[in-house]
């Protein structure tokens, strides 16, 4: 019985944890790409819509939004993760593989953890869980 309370424990903790987690990670990229927010980037002031960096930059306020709201988290995380992987290799993996070598962690940290939110989930605060209450 003690047993199966602190698996219990640990599987909300965990829960709760990527619920509190989900918001911090999600929100960041694409409003500073197209809204120069919270700090303007110089290299990111004349990017056109269909440009790589332009629906990177879509990709990311539009996915950041679901996961933040953990609507549809899965699936905007799964298109994320696979953003952030292209982005390492299209424009890191030419100075080395290494992302310490390269200058390429937030990439890969980003790419892994949306990764994992395709396979966690959006936890119980989320939409997602509200939605799955009502069915």
């Amino acid at each position: 019985m003690a047993t199966e309370h602190k698996r219990t424990s640990a599987k909300t903790a965990r829960s709760l944890t990527v619920s509190r987690q989900r918001p911090v990670e999600a929100r960041r990229g694409g409003l500073q790409k197209w809204f120069a927010f919270p700090s303007p980037n110089p290299l990111l002031a004349n990017i056109q819509l269909l440009s790589l960096i332009g629906i990177a930059g879509i990709i990311e306020i539009i996915g950041g939004t679901l996961v933040t709201l953990g609507l549809y988290t899965r699936a905007a995380a799964f298109i994320m993760s696979g953003e952030m992987a292209v982005s390492y290799f299209l424009t890191r993996s030419s100075r080395g593989f290494m992302p310490i070598v390269n200058g390429g962690t937030l990439e890969v940290l980003y790419c892994f953890v949306f990764f994992y939110l395709i396979f966690a989930g959006a936890g119980p605060w989320s939409i997602d869980a509200l939605r799955e209450r009502r069915d």
